[in-house]
């Protein structure tokens, strides 16, 4: 199995990270470390991709942040204790993962079918809501589920178009039907679309779900980097 991107997913995954962050995609060419104000919006982003880090933040937050250590801006205590912890809300760490023709390794099963919102609905709803929340599949318009024998959707996968250019994936699966297989089945569904539309696929999972990464893993996401959001709520 090829475990490495090619170049032109890595220039696609670049420029679409930069134009979100608001900088130039030749930060990501070299190690560095870069600030970008991002007032008004009251929310703190930190991406480390390759060998670059981006602080996204508004000004005042900023110059706390320049403050720590570069290793500390990927540690969610050391980012709220330099903000003042009463005044944030930690949205969580993420790995972001990455796949593309060569390096993606499909999963199928013969019960999987394109999805209604009705479809992903009955997945999510026995799911947590921190799961609904971090799955984003609510939010998305395009999905795909796999069936139980007797019709009920066991797993449901789909994913939004950033920038034209790359395809976030959710995924949720039932809890009393994981270890299953089923959800690297239904993502593969997906992240084949994905492929197919001329997109890179982008897998991001959080620090606490290992089940994730493994099933990233499995299809052949390749680990790229890592996101923090936090809000401030004051």
């Amino acid at each position: 199995m090829n475990t490495t991107l090619s170049d032109e997913a890595l220039r696609v995954i670049r420029r679409a990270w930069a134009g979100w962050l608001g900088v130039s995609t030749d930060v990501f060419a070299s190690d560095q470390l870069v600030f970008v104000d991002r007032a008004p919006h009251p929310v703190v982003v930190v991406v480390r991709l390759g060998a670059t880090t981006v602080v996204a933040a508004p000004e005042q937050s900023l110059a706390s942040l320049r403050q720590l250590p570069a290793h500390q801006l990927l540690e969610a205590p050391a980012l709220q204790a330099a903000l003042d912890a009463e005044r944030t809300r930690l949205i969580g760490t993420a790995q972001l993962s990455f796949a593309d023709s060569g390096t993606f390794t499909p999963r199928r099963t013969s019960r999987t079918r394109e999805a209604s919102l009705a479809d992903v609905e009955t997945v999510a709803s026995a799911c947590s809501a921190e799961e609904r929340e971090e799955s984003g599949l609510l939010e998305m318009e395009t999905w795909w589920v796999v069936d139980a024998p007797a019709g009920q959707p066991m797993a449901a996968a789909g994913y939004e178009i950033w920038d034209e250019a790359i395809a976030h994936v959710g995924l949720a699966v039932a809890p009393r039907h994981r270890a299953r297989g089923l959800g690297a089945a239904v993502a593969t569904a997906a992240v084949q679309d994905a492929l197919g539309h001329g997109t890179i696929p982008q897998w991001r999972s959080a620090g606490e779900n290992a089940a994730s990464a493994i099933v990233g893993k499995r299809l052949g996401f390749v680990p790229l980097g890592t996101q923090l959001a936090l809000v401030l709520t004051a």
